[in-house]
């Protein structure tokens, strides 16, 4: 995978610091046995065969306020054809997040999405995240709170799951 990314901006506007970050990231792969999402229905949840991809990125920062967004797209070729001779998936997300008591609390709202298949109509699974984050050292040391909210269209319900994560880095 080879990935470029760079700050064409950073300074003040008005009190706050500010910068503004964008990313492009590419691969081109040759698998075999590859773990991949059952969304996608290879045989057994393993892919073999081509695959490339292509990504965006972007973030920026305003002060306390940080809006970040990315957009992803996989193309699959499977040796076997299954499900498909050819799959094209792609996915999405957008997050806004604010940082607050000297930046040791951060209030985040996410809303992603992933196509499997962007041929066939009615397959996007879309999902909302509220979260907090309360950092002790930096990103070092925190810990994280979320809320997951998933409409999967293969399943009959919303899917809701709260995920707490201690993060330690050193």
């Amino acid at each position: 995978m080879e990935r470029v990314s760079g700050t064409p901006w950073q300074g003040k506007i008005g009190n706050n610091d500010t910068k503004w970050s964008l990313g492009e990231n590419f691969f081109n792969d040759n698998d075999a046995g590859l773990a991949q999402s059952s969304d996608l229905g290879f045989t057994g949840g393993l892919f073999s065969g081509k695959r490339h991809g292509i990504g965006f990125d972007t973030q920026f920062r305003l002060g306390p306020v940080e809006v970040w967004g990315e957009f992803l797209k996989d193309h699959f070729e499977p040796r076997d054809q299954i499900p498909l001779s050819k799959l094209d998936s792609e996915g999405w997300y957008v997050l806004g997040a604010y940082r607050m008591l000297h930046d040791r609390l951060m209030l985040v709202l996410k809303y992603e999405t992933f196509d499997p298949n962007i041929d066939r109509s009615g397959n996007t699974t879309g999902t909302w995240t509220i979260g907090a984050n309360w950092f002790f050292k930096g990103d070092d040391l925190c810990f994280r709170f979320n809320y997951l909210r998933t409409d999967n269209p293969s399943l009959p319900d919303k899917q809701n799951k709260i995920l707490v994560r201690f993060q330690v880095v050193f």
